[in-house]
């Protein structure tokens, strides 16, 4: 027809700064009539700030974040927020209106954090999400067997402490297949089974050594696992014995008489006190 449209692209300068007034030209013409017209319209032109880039966008808490970004007016003070956390950092945008700041991450709940990047005189402002994740296993401390040598049929407490600070223990399990146990026996922290207070992050498990348990020094490995599947083990260590005298030669006699005990079931190698009486230590010997 004789009337149309006409669509076309443009591309705003880096240095044109947020919210200005700009003048665009445009000459239209027919060439079927010969004359061309130029037309000169102001508009307002809304420079967005924008963050270009965000690195890492994901980290534990002491992760340094770096991030740059344009929009903003020449030199204007930049301030950026983080999450909870009101002016993280601030920096000044360069003469073009971009920015490259870097921050450490603070001290906050898990999760998604906006992050805001607000000129001081523009009042422009930017956003991007950063994600606080724990990647730190849950510590275990203190592991240890109560008593530490025990007797077969008799009954023995094992106890861990367990730290985590950041997303919160979900398990804690212990291996008790070298006892005759299952492999995956959990450990409780809630005043039950030999644990003496509940929720004080030691975790307990109290079992009867059986009879059938061969005797020696057992490794018990303790498994803790936080709510976002980091893992960490400790090792709870068991010296099983089963003491027994044999015989006693002579069984009587007068003072002076020389006594000979036999017996088994001791850790080789180890000390063995014998006491007589009201006497301690009336003899002390290595086992075989």
């Amino acid at each position: 027809g004789e009337f149309g449209t006409i669509t076309c692209g443009i591309k705003i300068k880096d240095t044109v700064p947020p919210g200005t007034l700009t003048k665009l030209s445009f000459i239209v013409g027919n060439n079927r009539q010969g004359f061309l017209e130029e037309k000169e319209i102001l508009i307002p032109l809304k420079i967005g700030p924008r963050i270009n880039l965000l690195s890492p966008a994901s980290g534990t808490i002491s992760t340094i974040v770096t991030l740059t970004g344009e929009g903003y007016l020449a030199t204007e003070q930049i301030r950026i927020d983080f999450g909870t956390t009101k002016s993280i950092v601030v920096t000044a945008a360069s003469i073009i209106g971009s920015f490259t700041a870097a921050f450490t991450v603070d001290s906050q709940p898990l999760g998604l954090k906006t992050i805001s990047v607000t000129g001081l005189l523009s009042n422009a402002t930017a956003t991007a999400t950063f994600e606080i994740i724990d990647k730190t296993p849950p510590m275990i401390t203190i592991p240890q067997s109560i008593p530490n040598i025990v007797s077969t049929g008799k009954q023995v407490k094992f106890t861990v402490k367990v730290i985590d600070r950041e997303s919160g223990v979900k398990f804690v399990i212990i291996d008790l297949a070298s006892i005759k146990g299952t492999s995956t026996q959990q450990m409780s922290d809630d005043g039950t089974n030999g644990d003496e207070v509940a929720n004080d992050g030691v975790y307990t498990y109290k079992t009867t050594i059986p009879n059938s348990v061969s005797l020696g020094i057992k490794n018990l490995i303790t498994t803790a696992q936080d709510n976002v599947s980091n893992i960490s083990n400790g090792t709870i260590t068991l010296q099983v014995i089963n003491p027994k005298i044999i015989s006693i030669l002579p069984s009587s006699g007068t003072i002076g008489t020389k006594v000979t005990i036999k017996g088994e079931g001791y850790y080789a190698s180890e000390r063995i006190r014998v006491d007589f009486g009201t006497t301690k230590s009336i003899a002390v010997i290595l086992a075989e």
